[in-house]
């Protein structure tokens, strides 16, 4: 069962804490709160409290290990792989600067590939969902998302499943502010 906070937790994370919320959104985070019964403080020290663990401490330092910063097209792009926790290193790998983040994972004969761009290169023209989307479309796989976090999965190579989004990411056109 749903319940209000589970509500407001998918919000908060589906929009990268409200940074790509719209104002549907908003409206209806608005609603999910006045159950008086939330404490907007308690809960959001309880969404921002990630416990981690020295496994995924290593994990993710791994990760971070391996990443490679790259121009595709007119964005920078920093990639790596990860056997788990791909959404908090794409997360991560933002905080280095990069325009665009791409984790991939391979394990028992499925590829994944999760990708992060912040509200600056979302303004600018990146759209993750589209991008995982047209990559569903050229090799297969099941791929969607939001403007500024996305994800795509299917039966396909590591190095074929990158290089497809890398190849529509390239095409996408930086925006005039």
């Amino acid at each position: 069962m749903i319940t209000c906070t589970n509500s407001i937790q998918n919000h908060y994370t589906d929009t990268a804490r409200f940074k790509h919320a719209d104002l549907g959104a908003f409206q209806t985070t608005v609603e999910l709160l006045s159950d008086e019964s939330i404490d907007y403080a308690s809960f959001l020290q309880f969404v921002e409290t990630e416990i981690t663990t020295p496994s995924e401490r290593g994990s993710l330092i791994r990760g971070l290990s391996r990443c490679n910063s790259i121009e595709a097209g007119p964005w920078n792009l920093v990639h790596t792989n990860s056997g788990t926790l791909e959404g908090r290193l794409a997360s991560l790998i933002l905080g280095t600067g990069a325009e665009v983040s791409l984790v991939s994972r391979f394990r028992d004969g499925i590829t994944r590939l999760t990708a992060r761009a912040p509200r600056s290169s979302t303004e600018l023209g990146v759209h993750l969902g589209d991008i995982m989307q047209k990559v569903a479309e050229q090799i297969g796989g099941e791929g969607g998302g939001h403007d500024g976090a996305a994800g795509w999965s299917g039966k396909s190579d590591i190095v074929r499943a990158e290089t497809a989004f890398i190849s529509h990411l390239t095409q996408t056109k930086r925006m005039e502010k």
